[in-house]
């Protein structure tokens, strides 16, 4: 009289178990397609017997790392000379600063190269953007001159 409801048991763990290697294989086909942007979970729903009744495919995107900034622009509080840094592991190849006051109105531009640059901001005091545009990446900063 145990054997059988052994058998059983044993036939209903087999099937749980076929069933998450199923997911498991379903889930690394996912995860293949979706790994850059997110990261998938699945959930299951059970009944009061136990039979899973549901499953939830979930894709939660992945948390990405800040990476250090490739351009410093120092002091950010000048009475006229201004630091500007490459830290990236490239040197610049004709990459272009422009400085522009709070209306929009270019004050200076110039062409930068090699890891850093020193620029004179001939000026009234004021705050003032300074763009670094490096092929496709812009860089903005608030410079204050005092």
């Amino acid at each position: 009289m145990k054997y059988p409801y052994k058998l059983i048991l044993i036939r209903h763990c087999l099937r749980i178990l076929h069933l998450n290697i199923s997911a498991i294989v379903l889930g690394l086909f996912v995860l293949s397609v979706t790994e850059a942007h997110s990261e998938v979970v699945f959930r299951y729903g059970y009944d009061a017997a136990g039979n899973r009744v549901a499953r939830e495919v979930v894709a939660q995107p992945r948390v990405a790392v800040a990476s250090p900034p490739a351009v410093a622009v120092f002091p950010s509080i000048t009475t006229g000379r201004v630091t500007i840094e490459n830290r990236t592991s490239t040197v610049w190849d004709r990459a272009e600063y422009r400085i522009t006051d709070t209306q929009g109105n270019t004050v200076a531009t110039g062409i930068l190269s090699g890891a850093s640059a020193e620029i004179e901001v001939n000026a009234p005091n004021g705050v003032y953007l300074l763009n670094v545009i490096d092929r496709e990446n812009v860089s903005s900063f608030k410079i204050i001159k005092q």
